[in-house]
């Protein structure tokens, strides 16, 4: 105990700030905040936040789907259900998307807080700089968030 208040002190005193919680870093991935978005940084990020694989293939499928105790915050709303999935094309390019489940919630309102537009074949698609694309589906009750880095 006294060790871990001398840590926090010297680390508030030398100006370090923390890092941040895993549920924040797991937000960045599915909001298509992250340039750099890497599968296993994903995946590291799921296990410091608690969560577990409730579905989850070979490592080289490249795809997993898991749940968090505490929820990630993604544009307002709660998840605690998140996947990735990896494609690697025959020329070897890999595309990965990462993804959210938002619990009854209406894709309207989450393209309105994400400032997603509905294209003119009705998709919530916005691209992000040059390495991405943010997709807003209604699925039944529910919404799916997805990052696609292509």
């Amino acid at each position: 105990m006294i060790l871990t208040a001398t840590f926090l002190i010297a680390a508030a005193s030398s100006g370090a700030t923390p890092p941040p919680a895993p549920e924040t870093v797991l937000a960045t991935f599915v909001s298509c905040e992250r340039k750099k978005a890497r599968r296993e940084d994903f995946e590291a990020a799921i296990g410091h936040a608690g969560g577990k694989a409730m579905i989850q293939t070979h490592p080289e499928a490249g795809e997993g789907e898991y749940s968090v105790p505490r929820p990630v915050d993604v544009f307002g709303f709660p998840s605690r259900r998140l996947a990735v999935q990896e494609e690697i094309s025959d020329a070897g390019l890999s595309a990965v998307t990462y993804l959210a489940q938002l619990d009854r919630t209406h894709v309207a309102d989450v393209a309105r807080i994400a400032g997603v537009d509905k294209n003119t074949v009705g998709e919530y698609r916005k691209p992000i700089e040059k390495f991405g694309t943010l997709h807003l589906t209604q699925m039944g009750e529910d919404v799916i968030v997805a990052c696609v880095h292509d």
